[in-house]
């Protein structure tokens, strides 16, 4: 596998008649006419892009592995802790409130890690978060037909229009799309309520309502305030305090599937990770250590610029570890 670096090199149908630069001239002549061979050194500089193309592809995908190893411990110790949380709830003699705290203390290492979010999975960048909106209900039929905008905490408007007598199924479509725009992510709760899942700079602020309707009527502006809803940890915590402990072994027993799920899925990324590695090895027509490998990285290091010179040994000290490791399998 070739990355396509593009490389700005014209050719003679696309060369203009006139005010031709020195460099191209001698471009030009370097070449045979009517051949459209590329000269020695034009090779040269070709092979040295196409090297350092691999190199950069192998430097990324390292990379991207010690990301994905990362977040396989944070996995493993949070799976570890959860399953002797769910070990000792079994326990008649457990006390909650002494597990509660071990739950505000995996918590805790969570936010600090930002591996993991407190709903056990792999933390989005930027981080988002669930709110819920309970002021206002935009969900509910209702006889006339309503329009309303929103101001968002970052300056973005979203423009609503539900239809009269639309069902609860078809004003939350109606949402969906509206959000969509702005990469929110709108969604029923059991209690029927609207939440919406978005970054912070999007939900943590109030929110500027004008309307045209019953929800909210025509008028000032009405800034109204989300409500944050809890996480799974959260409300780990909070059902253990409360004594709830049928509840929570039930939930526990989620969030280990659902850590189970993260890894899964970290597995797939490392396997198409090492693909990508065998790839560019196998495009280079060597193996990892041989002499061949030697000469070009040698070569590299002594006639590439400074940037070249730093991807390659990046690459060669970050991928000579992992190749290793990795390629064996874990």
């Amino acid at each position: 596998m070739k990355p396509n670096l593009p490389v700005n090199r014209l050719s003679a149908t696309q060369r203009p008649a006139t005010g031709v630069s020195a460099q191209q001239g001698i471009a030009a002549s370097s070449e045979k006419p009517g051949s459209g061979q590329l000269s020695p050194d034009d090779s040269g500089i070709s092979l040295k892009v196409e090297r350092h193309g691999r190199w950069a592809l192998l430097s990324r995908a390292q990379t991207q592995l010690s990301g994905i190893q990362r977040s396989e411990q944070a996995i493993v110790a949070s799976y570890r802790e959860l399953l002797s949380l769910s070990r000792q709830l079994e326990r008649s003699g457990s006390k909650s409130e002494a597990l509660a705290a071990r739950v505000a203390t995996l918590r805790k290492q969570l936010e600090q890690s930002n591996v993991l979010d407190n709903n056990l999975r792999l933390q989005e960048s930027p981080a988002r978060a669930r709110y819920r909106l309970d002021r206002v209900d935009l969900l509910s039929r209702r006889s006339q037909s309503e329009s309303l905008q929103i101001q968002l905490p970052n300056g973005r408007n979203v423009d609503i229009r539900l239809e009269a007598d639309n069902s609860e199924e078809q004003n939350l479509r109606s949402l969906q799309r509206a959000f969509d725009k702005h990469q929110i992510t709108a969604s029923r709760t059991a209690e029927g309520q609207l939440a919406v899942l978005g970054t912070s700079d999007q939900l943590a602020s109030p929110w500027v309502f004008r309307g045209q309707g019953v929800r909210v009527p025509a008028g000032n502006p009405v800034p109204i305030q989300l409500s944050r809803e809890s996480t799974e940890l959260e409300k780990l915590e909070q059902g253990l305090v409360s004594g709830e402990r049928e509840l929570e072994k039930q939930r526990l027993k989620e969030l280990l599937a659902t850590l189970e799920q993260e890894r899964r899925s970290l597995e797939s990324q490392r396997q198409q990770l090492l693909q990508q590695i065998r790839q560019a090895q196998a495009a280079t027509g060597i193996s990892p250590g041989g002499s061949e490998q030697s000469e070009a990285i040698r070569d590299l290091l002594v006639n590439g610029d400074f940037t070249l010179q730093l991807n390659t040994l990046l690459a060669q000290a970050n991928v000579s570890r992992f190749s290793v490791v990795a390629l064996l399998g874990r």
